[in-house]
């Protein structure tokens, strides 16, 4: 049991810092921000004109109150649910965005110089299976608060998760994996 806290709570902070990290850099002053994001998901071609601007306005926000549900014990279940149809959602557009050979930058955690390319759509997908994976191993759970260790060793372990998410671009091209 005690590894099923550790690895739900691993999950949990991995998805809460990575959606943070996304509506961080989405909501930053300036240009670059939701300006900028505005106009990026205009520019991608997903979906009607008519429809690209809400749907810049309601990513950081649904981004948001998914990281809020999993970090609330009583909504934990939905969020870990929101978060697996959010980053399913965000796989679909990319590969779209990728296949149809679209050069766009990825704007995911703010303004970037990285393609839109299939690790993107790799990250997706692997947080997607993160989030039904804290959804199964949620149910699993014994209910209650896990134990400080346990929290502490799950706490770490997702942040040092995020941050492989977050800086994947960064690694990426350290170790020139394009």
């Amino acid at each position: 049991m005690v590894l099923i806290q550790i690895s739900a709570t691993a999950l949990r902070a991995l998805l809460v810092l990575v959606f943070a990290a996304a509506v961080s850099g989405k909501l930053r002053p300036g240009p670059d921000g939701m300006a900028g994001f505005t106009r990026w998901v205009g520019s991608l071609g997903v979906l009607p004109s008519r429809l690209s601007r809400p749907a810049a306005y309601a990513t950081p926000a649904a981004e948001a109150g998914t990281a809020v549900l999993l970090l609330l014990p009583w909504t934990q279940a939905a969020g870990f649910g929101c978060a697996a149809a959010l980053l399913a959602a965000f796989a679909i557009a990319t590969w779209t965005v990728h296949r149809r050979g679209i050069e766009a930058t990825c704007r995911c955690f703010g303004p970037s110089t990285a393609v839109l390319g299939p690790r993107h759509v790799a990250r997706d997908a692997l947080l997607t299976a993160a989030a039904l994976g804290g959804l199964a191993l949620r149910t699993l759970a014994t209910p209650g608060p896990a134990a400080a260790p346990a929290l502490a060793v799950g706490l770490a372990a997702g942040a040092l998760l995020a941050l492989a998410v977050l800086f994947l671009d960064d690694i990426t091209a350290l170790f020139d994996l394009g």
